[in-house]
Order: structure tokens, then sequence, then C-alpha cells
């Protein structure tokens, strides 16, 4: 049942992204798009970097080779990094991206490494509280709390 839930959730993300094309504002002056494959390949690296076979800097680099913005890559990676690890991020990513590491996180790490990623999640909403409200976050963190055991 849990795993039927997990993916209908990830399934409702990823139709908003072919639906809606996200993007994401980059210091207010240029927009750059977040592709389903660059938010792939971010958990991959990011995994890579917690385990630390690989450093930020380099994975930055394959990204940004793909068209994705470095500055985005490190927000992405990072995040990612901080969800394994149960760590507070600061930079938000778009929701089909933090369903997607959710999920990943569910199925390499199981409950244990959902709930600590969880708890990450919680612990950059109070961060972001400050300064803006992230409500979409806010839903999915809901949603993924809501199977855990």
């Amino acid at each position: 049942m849990v795993v039927i839930q997990i993916k209908f959730l990830l399934a409702k993300y990823i139709l908003q992204f072919l639906c809606y094309n996200l993007t994401i504002k980059l210091g207010g002056e240029k927009m750059a798009t977040i592709t389903l494959q660059n938010i792939y390949d971010c958990y991959d690296y990011g995994k890579r970097i917690a385990n630390e076979e690989i450093d930020i800097g380099g994975a930055t680099l394959k990204l940004s080779k793909t068209g994705m913005n470095s500055d985005s890559a490190k927000i992405y990676l990072r995040c990612v990094r901080s969800l394994i690890k149960g760590e507070r991020y600061t930079g938000t990513v778009n929701e089909l991206a933090l369903s997607h590491f959710l999920t990943a996180i569910t199925t390499d790490f199981g409950f244990a490494g959902l709930a600590i990623a969880l708890s990450s999640v919680k612990m950059h909403l109070e961060y972001q509280n400050r300064y803006q409200n992230l409500v979409n976050i806010k839903r999915i963190y809901d949603e993924f709390i809501e199977i855990l055991p």
C-alpha cells in the first residue's frame, strides 16, 4: 500500500511538471528550466556527494555540461546531500524534485532514510518561514510524513 502511495505522489508531480514546465527564478533576472533528467542526475550525484565519492564542484561541472545552470545545480546537489544526511538546507528546489528525492531516498534507504530526509525538510521549512511561506513544500512534507509507519 505504501509503495502505491509513493508511486502515486511521484506520478502526480511528474504530471504537473509536464503540464506546467516548472521553472525557477535565479537572481531575479533570468529563468532556468530544470528538466526531469536534471532532477534524476542531481539525485545520483547528490547521493555520491553524501557518500564522499565525488565533490560538489565536480558534480556541478558535470551537470553544467548537460545544460543545467551551475547555481541551480549546487542548490539541488546540496539539497540531496542534506536530505540524505538529515541536515538543514537553505536553497529551495521545485516540487517535482523534492518529491523525486524523497521517493528515491525511500527506495534506497527505506523508511529510516525517509524519516531522516523529512527531518531535513522540516528544518528547511522552519528556516524558510522567516523569508517566505512554502505552502507546496509543506504539502509534500505532509503527504510523505503520512506514509511513515
